[in-house]
């Protein structure tokens, strides 16, 4: 398999992330404010299943599945969430002095 295949379902599985991480909080925007510890580990487990999906050559459920086997999807989900409330946490501690 060429690198040029690899990185196009890759891409691809970014794009399907998005778009399912769109999606999830289109459905849920009346009732909760936006999330970005949703929206990012969406986006990466797309693609990480893209990875899969070329590497194995295998559709996305069965890259889903060998991802989730793997234990993958909670080891991405859970540290894309962390690193996100982190992250915000971090920047709405820290001062910047204006000299």
């Amino acid at each position: 398999m060429d690198i040029a295949t690899v990185i196009e379902t890759i891409l691809i599985g970014i794009g399907s992330g998005f778009i399912a991480a769109i999606i999830g909080y289109m459905k849920s925007m009346t009732t909760e404010p936006f999330d970005l510890s949703k929206f990012v580990p969406a986006i990466l487990l797309g693609a990480v299943i893209g990875g899969i999906m070329a590497f194995a050559n295998v559709p996305y459920d069965q890259a889903y599945q060998i991802g989730v086997s793997a234990g993958l999807v909670a080891l991405i989900e859970n540290a894309a969430k962390a690193i996100v409330r982190n992250l915000k946490e971090w920047l709405k501690n820290r001062t910047h002095p204006i000299e």
